[in-house]
């Protein structure tokens, strides 16, 4: 999974999830990044760590599933959504929309998530982050699934492939963590 960025005019500098300053930068096409030695760690099974980076959602960046095939939807305290290595998780309310029908779902509410098993099968067409951290995903049949960041929650992440994570982080306007040996490049 890649990120592309087109533009991003802030740079955030944060321990943890606690945003300390903010200076605007030019657009580069480079990811603004900050490896804090006290932000949250991965540690994999080989034993390499895995520092959170917090970037800013640019105006276009485009999620790069590799397998766009929707393998299984799985619905528990959460809503997920599995394409081969890389798993959408939603865990805040989204809007489903089929055949021109827009359904407004809650995770928490397994009982309304009925109309969300209609996607499966189905392929992406395209999956991307909007500037303030809204998760879109279009698929072949026409239905889509809109994911709007969370005040107090982290509205949606997607894991994978590998060790590979960005988080939509709760309470900001576009901020999302972004977990991994290796980050995307820009572009």
């Amino acid at each position: 999974m890649r990120l592309k960025s087109v533009a991003r005019p802030l740079r955030r500098w944060t321990v943890g999830r606690c945003v300390l300053n903010t200076e605007p930068v030019p657009p580069s096409g480079e990811w603004d990044t900050v490896g804090m030695a006290d932000a949250p760690q991965i540690r994999d099974a080989d034993g390499a760590i895995g520092r959170e980076r917090t970037v800013l959602a640019g105006s276009d960046w485009q999620l790069d599933i590799e397998d766009p095939d929707l393998n299984f939807v799985r619905i528990d305290h959460q809503t997920r959504l599995q394409f081969g290595d890389v798993q959408v998780v939603i865990e805040s309310p989204f809007v489903l929309t089929i055949a021109g029908a827009d359904h407004l779902l809650d995770p928490g509410d397994r009982c309304g998530l009925g109309p969300l098993l209609g996607l499966y099968p189905d392929s992406l067409t395209a999956s991307r982050v909007g500037p303030d951290g809204t998760l879109l995903l279009n698929f072949a049949g026409g239905a889509s699934v809109t994911v709007p960041p969370d005040v107090n929650y982290e509205a949606w992440s997607v894991n994978g492939p590998g060790n590979a994570l960005v988080v939509c982080m709760p309470g900001t306007a576009g901020e999302l963590a972004v977990w991994g040996r290796t980050l995307p490049s820009g572009g």
